[in-house]
């Protein structure tokens, strides 16, 4: 079910899917201002691959996390890549609680909520 639009969200918790890859030091900076505005929203981050270990950036962050080794990027996805993407989005549903969710990348910065 849809929630009615518009949703203010400045007064909502919002949660986020986050798809990380062998950047740890990124990965902490952004979790670090996304909780600086939503302090109790759940957070679902994915290891896209890689070597690094993002579970103790996962635990201080408070994150459910979830690794994997397909590396899928989230650039030119192809059917296979599309596929997993949804499914880590299905995944990632199943533990949020607002109706709306924002996809986190090494590259977003916030500055308010």
């Amino acid at each position: 079910m849809f929630p009615e639009y518009p949703i203010d969200l400045s007064k909502i918790e919002i949660d986020a899917y986050y798809q990380c890859y062998n950047n740890p030091e990124q990965t902490d900076k952004v979790l670090t201002r996304f909780r600086k505005f939503y302090p109790n929203s759940k957070i679902v981050l994915i290891r896209d691959g890689g070597s690094s270990d993002f579970k103790d950036i996962a635990n201080k962050h408070q994150c459910i996390f979830k690794p994997s080794e397909y590396n899928m990027g989230l650039g030119n996805l192809n059917l296979n890549s599309a596929l997993h993407f949804i499914a880590r989005l299905d995944f990632a549903k199943s533990y949020f609680k607002s109706p709306v969710f924002m996809i986190l990348e090494d590259d977003v910065y916030l500055k308010n909520k």
